[in-house]
């Protein structure tokens, strides 16, 4: 007993120093990421999310998503894992130093974990530590661990990890089971006897002998909450059963082995239950680049392999955007490579399975399941297509094969290959070093990131047109203007380009230039075929700036038309109604006068007829018969009268009987044997008016 608490002790004492290890190393490399700000998505996940800031939000956890407080719509993102994070982070404080230190904190617990998993797989401490060291130097996860809304590649990578850890583990303490069609029958027989007499006591032994099992099912589940690819880890599970541990795919039948698959199971189903209740579906789109033939898709999938696969080979240089464009073309020189590339893939794992190195063709296995999403769904994914912090994952695998390869050199007998090998992992780390240590000062903040991208992809357009958002905020407004005329000069057909114009009004009117902003606004609503709410609301806004009231109503109320829940259309009305409320009874003849003369609006015929009117004691009503088209919106606050002295007043009451299309207008009893002219005024630029005989 004292021997096993003294091994136990030992064992955590080597854990707790390895993790150390973990952590300094990751420092060494990282940690000047701490003096760096939020940056990009951050400020929308984090900085303006109240979801994470707050635990009377923390249901939301589950019941919603990232980005459904800042864009209204979770998009295709379900990772409930990066909600929690943030909050409990956020708990400690909201700046931004002890959200990169979480993020160091997570990438060497990932480090840690992948020695583990080497070491628990080929129990080669050289192998495990190369592989760790190799996941770490790389520069192309400087992107994942310098990012804080990456946080979910890390995470799922950490999960994935320490599942396979736990199941590998778990298969080795178990007992052979004699897998023969006799043996297959008695153990299914037991099995259904056994359920019979299932008891409380019962399934906690079987909880106690198979927790490792539980725990397996445990981070599956995490890593799914953390990112989606984590859904694919069964794959590798059985590529484990069937090559290293052997067993026949008769076995799978057995229920020890069919037992254990059923059981992830349960956390997928979970999962999935709780994204399609959160997403209404699976949470697939068009997409940025919308809909893709089988064709386009075919290209997409070979090139983007073989850049990815590039990369890891050629990280240099580092970049925060990469051009993507839909094609076909298969006779082109890019698609060509990438299809030999991804077959000498095919061919490299097809011979560790005929020569038994079953542990390389895992890892193989391994770089391709967790690549192979942003592969297929395409439509998930956003602009960027290619990333470099998809590669996050996959690094994994590709750490290990660069590991495998420098340990069989140190195998040969000669010397020099040792001391070539040993000197090329010392170059490795060096280099890796220093880019990482450039690389890091990128991602300071949002300008010196937008900055660095646009010199290294000139047609990143997307990223110059947030550098130019970041420049108004800063107010230089003159160079925001020159880079998102350059976005207009270089590409007026880009898909985004009315937002280009939208930011361009929103610079000239900070600079007070009302009737460029117009006309900036009014370009944008031109572009985007009038269904873009924001450039009519910024029109809105504008003109009550300008005072012309009535031409602002007419813009929010097509802002309203084209989203009814934009929340920043609904606080420029109620700034602007008022306006209209506020005018005094003897003033308002001037406000029909305008309605009627300026043309602003115009007069259409027949779209509201009186129907009747009639005069009680107290008061008259008026109905009249309204015949709009289509989703037409009347003003209830403008609806006006005048008599013959030429004043005008307001009606007492009105009601719109939207079946029957009768509009019913209560007004003062000393209007009685007066004719009575109203005018309608409508959201469609026009007034309708119609007389009544009291």
């Amino acid at each position: 007993m004292r021997k096993a608490r003294k091994e136990k002790g030992h064992g955590v004492r080597r854990v707790a120093i390895l993790f150390g290890l973990s952590l300094f190393a990751a420092f060494l490399f990282y940690g000047t990421t701490l003096q760096n700000g939020f940056v990009h998505d951050d400020i929308g996940q984090v900085v303006r999310n109240e979801h994470v800031q707050s635990f009377s939000h923390l249901p939301k956890v589950v019941t919603s998503c990232i980005w459904k407080f800042e864009l209204g719509d979770c998009i295709t993102y379900y990772r409930p894992m990066q909600s929690l994070s943030y909050l409990l982070t956020y708990q400690i404080s909201s700046n931004p130093f002890v959200f990169h230190l979480v993020q160091l904190l997570y990438f060497a617990a990932a480090v840690f974990t992948v020695f583990s998993l080497v070491y628990i797989l080929s129990k080669h401490v050289l192998l495990a530590l190369l592989s760790s060291l190799f996941f770490l130097i790389h520069p192309i996860n400087t992107e994942a661990v310098n990012w804080i809304s990456s946080l979910p590649d890390i995470a799922y990578t950490l999960f994935v990890a320490l599942a396979f850890s736990f199941y590998v583990s778990y298969v080795r303490s178990l007992k052979k089971v004699s897998l023969g069609e006799r043996n297959l029958k008695t153990a299914y027989r037991k099995f259904f006897e056994s359920l019979r007499s299932f008891s409380r006591a019962r399934l906690l032994q079987l909880a106690k002998d198979h927790r490792k099992l539980l725990f397996v099912s445990l981070c599956y589940f995490l890593a799914m909450l953390s990112k989606e690819p984590a859904i694919l880890l069964p794959l590798l599970f059985l590529f484990f059963d069937a090559f290293i541990t052997k067993i026949p795919w008769r076995g799978f039948l057995h229920p020890a082995f069919a037992g254990r698959y059923i059981l992830f199971g349960i956390p997928l189903l979970l999962y999935g239950a709780m994204r399609m209740a959160v997403l209404e579906g699976f949470g697939s789109g068009s997409g940025y680049y919308g809909t893709f033939s089988l064709a386009e898709r075919v290209y997409a999938f070979v090139t983007l392999f073989g850049q990815y696969l590039g990369k890891f080979f050629m990280p240099y240089p580092l970049n925060f955007y990469y051009p993507f464009a839909k094609s076909s073309n298969f006779l082109s020189p890019v698609f060509l490579l990438s299809l030999f590339a991804l077959i000498a893939f095919a061919a490299f794992f097809v011979w560790t399975l005929k020569t038994r190195r079953h542990l390389v063709g895992l890892f193989l296995l391994w770089f391709l399941v967790f690549l192979s999403p942003v592969l297929v769904a395409l439509n998930s994914v956003g602009e960027n297509v290619f990333s470099e912090r998809y590669l996050f994952g996959p690094s994994v695998g590709f750490a290990f094969l660069l590991a495998y390869g420098f340990v069989q050199a140190l195998q040969f007998k000669k010397n020099i290959y040792q001391k070539y090998a040993i000197g090329a992992v010392i170059v490795l780390t060096a280099v890796s070093w220093a880019v990482v240590f450039e690389r890091n000062k990128d991602w300071k903040d949002d300008l010196a990131l937008y900055t660095k991208t646009l010199e290294q992809n000139p047609r990143a357009y997307a990223i110059q047109r947030n550098l130019a958002v970041e420049l108004t905020e800063k107010e230089r407004y003159e160079e925001a203007i020159e880079q998102l005329q350059a976005i207009v000069s270089s590409n007026p057909g880009w898909a985004d380009i009315a937002k280009v114009y939208n930011n361009l009004g929103d610079v000239y009117r900070l600079q007070g230039d009302y009737e460029k902003a117009l006309e900036a606004y009014e370009k944008s609503a031109e572009v985007s075929g009038n269904k873009d709410y924001r450039a009519f609301n910024n029109m809105g806004a504008v003109r009550f700036e300008q005072g012309e009231y009535l031409r602002s109503l007419l813009s929010l109320c097509k802002a309203v038309q084209l989203d009814p829940a934009a929340s920043e259309v609904q606080r420029n009305l109620e700034r602007l109604l008022p306006m209209f409320q506020s005018v005094k009874e003897e003033n308002l003849h001037l406000l029909v006068k305008d309605i009627t003369q300026r043309e602003i609006f115009a007069k259409r015929e027949g779209g509201v007829e009186t129907k009747s009117a009639e005069c009680t004691d107290s008061e008259c009503t008026i109905a009249f018969q309204a015949r709009l088209r289509d989703q037409e919106i009347l003003f209830p606050f403008l609806i006006l009268g005048s008599v013959g002295d030429g004043s005008s007043f307001r009606p007492e009451q009105s009601s719109f009987d939207q079946k029957e299309g009768v509009i019913t207008l209560t007004i003062d009893k000393k209007y009685e044997g007066e004719r009575v002219s109203f005018i309608f005024p409508s959201c469609e630029q026009v007034f309708y008016e119609t007389s009544a005989n009291l």
